[in-house]
C-alpha cells in the first residue's frame, strides 16, 4: 500500500512527466543498490529489501550495502524501473545530457545521489544520422577490403567478401522494451483494415500487422498487432478504438532486437534511390532498394523493377570498392 500513498503517486507522476517532456524513448538502469539494515513500515520493522522492493526487484542486477546506509531501493523506485527499464545500459552510447538529485540523508564515505544520463545509443545515433555517414563505413587501402551483402527483395541476399588487415568494427544489435498491442476484429472489410492500419502506421506506430484468426463460433477475423514504443502506448491505443471497431485491446511487454541501420543514396540515371543498409554482428552489411523509388524509377525509365534494383546495387557497391576492384552482384 505504501506505493499507492499520495507522495508516491506524485513521485511516479512527476517522473513519467518528466521522462515525456524530455523526449526519452529508453530508459535503462545500472546495478541497483539496495542498501542495508531495516526499514520502519506500517507493520512493523522489515529487513532491506522490503518485501515489494524484493518481488518488484526480480531479475534486475541489484547488490547490498553499502553498510549502515539503510533504505536505498524503495517499493516506489522499484516500481518505476520495473515498468519503465529496458534492462542494463548499452555498452556503448553517446552522453548528451545528465542530472542529479541529492537524498537528505547523509551517508558516511558515499553520496546519496541520483544521476540521470541522457544519451543516444550507438544502434539509434547510425538510425538518426545517417545522411552523413559513408555507406558502409569502411576505410579502403592498397590491401584493405570489406564484406556486406546485399539483399535484392527476391527472398535472396548476396555476400561479398574482401580479405582485410584488422578487424572490422562490428555493431551489436540493440535490444529495446516495446509495447504489443492486439485486437480481434471480425466486423470490418479487408479495405477498411488496411486503411486502418495505414493510419496506425501515420501515426507512429513502428509496425502494424493483420493476421487471419477464427473467431468464436469458426467466425473468420483478423488479429491486430501494433508494435509501439512505452510512451506511445496510450495514444495508439486511443487511435485503434478510432480507426477500428475493437472493444478491446491487450498489452503485453516485448524486447525488440534491432540490427544498427543507416541510410544512403544511389544514382541509377537522373532518379535518386534510397537504400537501407543493416550492419550485422559479424561485421558484414545488409542492403536493400526502397521500393518506391525502384517502382518510381522504372515508370520513368520504362524499365523492370529488377532491372532497377540490380542497377541500383551495382552502384552502391561501385561506390564502396576502392579504384580498379569490382565485382558482379
Amino acid at each position: 500500500h505504501e506505493v499507492g500513498s499520495v507522495d508516491a503517486i506524485l513521485d511516479i507522476v512527476g517522473s513519467i512527466w518528466g521522462l515525456e517532456m524530455i523526449g526519452v524513448e529508453q530508459l535503462y538502469n545500472t546495478r541497483i543498490s539496495l542498501g542495508d539494515g531495516t526499514v520502519r513500515t506500517a507493520h512493523g520493522r522489515l529487513p532491506v529489501p522490503a518485501p515489494a522492493t524484493a518481488r518488484l526487484l526480480e531479475g534486475f542486477s541489484v547488490r547490498h550495502g553499502p553498510e549502515g546506509s539503510g533504505e536505498l531501493a524503495t517499493p516506489t523506485g522499484a516500481a518505476l524501473l520495473k515498468v519503465l527499464s529496458g534492462g542494463p545500459a548499452p555498452l556503448e552510447y553517446k552522453p548528451e545530457r545528465s542530472g542529479y538529485g541529492a537524498g537528505t540523508r547523509d551517508i558516511d564515505g558515499h553520496l546519496n545521489a541520483l544521476r540521470i544520463i541522457i544519451g543516444e545509443s550507438a544502434g539509434a545515433s547510425h538510425a538518426h544520422h545517417h545522411e552523413r555517414e559513408h555507406v558502409h563505413q569502411h576505410s579502403h587501402g592498397d590491401d584493405s577490403g570489406h564484406s556486406h551483402t546485399h539483399s535484392h527483395g527476391d527472398g535472396h541476399t548476396h555476400p561479398h567478401s574482401h580479405p582485410q588487415d584488422g578487424v572490422q568494427k562490428r555493431q551489436q544489435p540493440h535490444a529495446e522494451k516495446l509495447y504489443l498491442l492486439s485486437a480481434d476484429i471480425d466486423d470490418m472489410s479487408p479495405e477498411e483494415l488496411a486503411a486502418g492500419a495505414e493510419e496506425l502506421r501515420r501515426e507512429g506506430a513502428l509496425d502494424v500487422v493483420l493476421i487471419p484468426a477464427t473467431m468464436k463460433k469458426g467466425r473468420l477475423g483478423t488479429r491486430l498487432e501494433v508494435l509501439v514504443r512505452p510512451a506511445d502506448s496510450a495514444a495508439m491505443q486511443g487511435k485503434m478504438f478510432v480507426h477500428f471497431t475493437t472493444i478491446g485491446v491487450r498489452r503485453s511487454d516485448v524486447v525488440r532486437t534491432a540490427l544498427a541501420r543507416r541510410s544512403d543514396v544511389v544514382k541509377v540515371g537522373d532518379r535518386t534511390i534510397r537504400v537501407k543498409i543493416a550492419s550485422l554482428p559479424d561485421g558484414t552489411t545488409r542492403a536493400k532498394a526502397e521500393h518506391d523509388d525502384l517502382r518510381d524509377a522504372a515508370r520513368e525509365l520504362g524499365c523492370p523493377i529488377s532491372e532497377i534494383r540490380e542497377a541500383a546495387m551495382k552502384a552502391l557497391d561501385e561506390a564502396t570498392l576502392p579504384a580498379g576492384d569490382s565485382h558482379a552482384i
